[in-house]
């Protein structure tokens, strides 16, 4: 008889099967196979020739750093991009020395099959992404993604925050998507040596960031989305959770896009996870889908604990991110409670030219990245927002964020043909609701370091 786990996939991929909504999805998937086969990462890990550690003394190092002045890049750096506030026209931030807090802010994957399409026959799929010399073109590609992602991801904290994001060398999409437990074990063994090269430089850039002097006393968010949840994950229990000086200053984590198991915080007896708006020291973590979605990102059947890599089980974190309520059972949230999503859309881009059943990444600009090895020469200084409708928001039984259908007018209804569906929308889609609820929770830190005086 097949394990426990594999009988619950099986079920899960016939559920998943049977909707409408897969079928197509699965139907572009298949345009791509040939090509998507060959973007798999093969050869043994331990032979593949890595990039140098970044050195996170340097800017370069950094997608996003408050000391890189603004005008110095095309996708300008986050800690300068104008953004929409409440009702008001889109504005620039106020400056970076004069923000109150920070935000370490850690990217999702940006080595997919579209950035390595253009160099098959020339490398070996990568397991993971050159940050460096190694491979110039490539490196350009993936950063430029990089720097787009961030924008989506990080604005929303940059009035309140210096945003920090460090650039480091990834695991591909596409070995994270096929070979977690319970793949052959080589397999894993290979993909754990990817993930936890990509980890140690997320942790490097988090201790040069929370060490930093000109940081000293100040608060700080994390902020993540998918494989950036990952790698926070571990990082909370490894880098926040046993320096007392550390969880003091740490306000909140956004968690998003990816699973985190409840039980992750059996090990924890400091960092919570969040069941009200204003909790401190405290984590929130959500996947986005509509209500005839079947949301597939998870970590696979394993996620790093204290004990290191454990089977997954047991129930997820599921926040409401407007309400900020934790779980199923609560109130679906009112369409006056919503604020509003914004994205970083290049002045001189289309992201609906990238619209349909191949791109697979509309919202990436899927089509025009597989098809070249030039980058994208995107262009961008602001946020644009962009109208979703009436947005209501409630956790499901299956501790899934369920919001209505997009209506087919807005931009963000490009990715009902994505892959994972609303899955790069977990962040743009409640940027006015994190960048009231971050002023929220930083209020409560300060009342909270009044009270102890």
């Amino acid at each position: 008889m097949a394990p426990k786990s594999q009988r619950g996939q099986g079920k899960l991929l016939r559920r998943v099967l049977l909707e409408p909504n897969s079928r197509r999805l699965l139907a572009s998937a298949a345009l791509r196979l040939p090509w998507l086969l060959r973007c798999v990462p093969r050869p043994p890990y331990h032979k593949e020739v890595q990039d140098a550690p970044l050195d996170y003394d340097s800017l370069d190092a950094w997608s996003a750093h408050p000391h890189r002045p603004p005008g110095q890049r095309a996708v300008e750096d986050v800690n300068h991009v104008a953004t929409p506030v409440g009702t008001a026209a889109v504005e620039r931030p106020p400056p970076a020395a004069d923000r109150p807090c920070d935000c370490f802010f850690v990217h999702d994957t940006c080595l997919t099959m579209q950035e390595s399409m253009p160099f098959l026959g020339e490398t070996a799929p990568r397991w993971n992404a050159p940050v460096q010399d190694l491979l110039p073109e490539l490196t350009a590609k993936v950063n430029e993604q990089v720097d787009l992602r961030v924008a989506a991801g990080a604005a929303p904290f940059n009035r309140l925050c210096r945003v920090y994001a460090p650039r480091y060398r990834q695991a591909n999409v596409v070995a994270l998507a096929l070979y977690m437990p319970p793949s052959p074990a080589q397999r894993w063994e290979d993909l754990r040596g990817a993930i936890d090269l990509a980890y140690q430089d997320v942790a490097a850039a988090f201790v040069r960031f929370v060490e930093d002097p000109d940081n000293s006393g100040r608060p700080f968010f994390l902020v993540g989305h998918s494989q950036g949840t990952m790698h926070l994950m571990r990082l909370v229990q490894e880098e926040v959770e046993p320096y007392p000086d550390r969880r003091d200053r740490f306000v909140h984590g956004y968690l998003a896009g990816q699973t985190v198991p409840l039980r992750l915080f059996q090990s924890l007896r400091h960092v919570r996870p969040s069941v009200r708006a204003t909790d401190l020291c405290s984590v929130s973590s959500w996947r986005t889908g509509a209500t005839h979605h079947h949301v597939m990102v998870h970590c696979g059947m394993i996620f790093h604990s204290g004990a290191g890599w454990q089977p997954r089980s047991g129930k997820s974190l599921a926040t409401n991110p407007v309400t900020w309520e934790e779980g199923p059972g609560n109130r679906e949230s009112h369409a006056q409670e919503y604020l509003g999503a914004a994205f970083p859309i290049p002045e001189n881009l289309d992201p609906w030219q990238s619209e349909g059943l191949v791109s697979g990444v509309a919202l990436r600009f899927g089509r025009q990245v597989a098809a070249q090895k030039a980058t994208l020469g995107a262009r961008l200084q602001a946020l644009s927002p962009v109208d979703c409708g009436a947005v209501t928001v409630k956790v499901d039984e299956s501790r899934v964020t369920r919001v209505p259908k997009l209506p087919s007018n807005s931009l963000f209804a490009v990715t009902e043909h994505d892959w994972l569906m609303y899955h790069d929308l977990d962040i743009a889609l409640f940027h006015g609701n994190l960048q009231a609820n971050a002023e929220n929770r930083h209020h409560a830190w300060q009342m909270r370091g009044r009270s102890r005086m």
